[in-house]
């Protein structure tokens, strides 16, 4: 049987062992070179619009050949009720 002393010895090695990866952590982004911090006048664009919808359709692409591209964004509205409705994709309509 393992004696309970020798489990305090392991935990805390254990212990100092995260304290000593902390410190090398810290110790190496503190190296990092400054061409890995983003200058502020850097910009870039984001964009809340991807190529895939939640259903897996291919937006812009007919995905069941009924000649209609898929699927429809629909931009967040607010109801009668006053509650908001944010963007989504929905199906396109029928013709």
């Amino acid at each position: 049987m393992i004696s309970r002393y020798w489990y305090y010895f392991v935990l805390i090695l254990y212990f100092f062992l995260f304290l000593w990866l902390a410190a090398d952590f810290e110790r190496k982004a503190a190296q990092a070179p400054s061409s890995l911090i983003e200058s502020p006048s850097t910009s870039f664009t984001i964009t809340n619009d991807p190529t895939i919808a939640e259903n897996g359709d291919i937006r812009g692409i007919d995905n069941d050949g009924d000649g209609r591209a898929e699927p429809v964004h629909v931009h967040g509205y607010y109801r009668k009720d006053g509650t908001y409705v944010r963007g989504h994709y929905r199906a396109k309509p029928r013709r």
